[in-house]
């Protein structure tokens, strides 16, 4: 804002959880990674809507975790800030709809991000080759594909889209 004079985009992209025994997380890794996932994304968001407000407007995006969505085993601590933040998705898309705001979720499948796959996890028996046989597109997504996402939920063309997932 200060270097822009305006606030009209803001991308909440963080995210962590590493495949981990319900059992053997602990309270400490727990609110680390609440912290990252889903209170970081609220204090991000409460200070860009404070300049949204007054400029008549703007773009949240969150990035979720399609792992919520079915529950994914040894990701509870993930999994619950993930499906938390679809809460505070909807919540915030219809508090700050009639400023002109708009608060929606990407919400990326299996892409590839360079980043371990599944299987590398301790625990975790075919993670990755059993995952991608759900894949319809039979590949894993691309960075530019979420990427594309966002883009579309930025632009003009979804000024009447919030409070939705955009599942890529």
């Amino acid at each position: 804002h200060e270097t822009w004079g305006r606030i009209d985009i803001l991308v909440n992209n963080a995210g962590v959880a590493v495949h981990t025994p319900t059992e053997d997380i602990t309270l400490e890794y727990w609110k680390s990674v609440v912290d990252i996932n889903l209170n970081a994304v609220f204090l991000c968001s409460r200070e860009a809507i404070r300049y949204m407000k007054k400029q008549g407007g703007g773009r949240i995006i969150n990035m979720g975790g399609s792992d919520g969505y079915n529950g994914k085993p040894r990701r509870a601590h993930g999994v619950s800030s993930k499906m938390g933040l679809v809460g505070l998705t909807r919540a915030l898309a219809n508090e700050v709809a009639q400023f002109g705001v708009t608060v929606n979720m990407v919400v990326p499948g299996t892409i590839d991000t360079k980043r371990p796959h599944p299987e590398w996890y301790p625990g975790v028996e075919n993670g990755f080759a059993a995952r991608m046989t759900r894949v319809a597109m039979g590949r894993q997504g691309l960075s530019q594909e979420v990427a594309n996402a966002c883009v579309f939920l930025a632009s003009d063309l979804a000024t009447y889209t919030t409070g939705q997932e955009l599942f890529v």
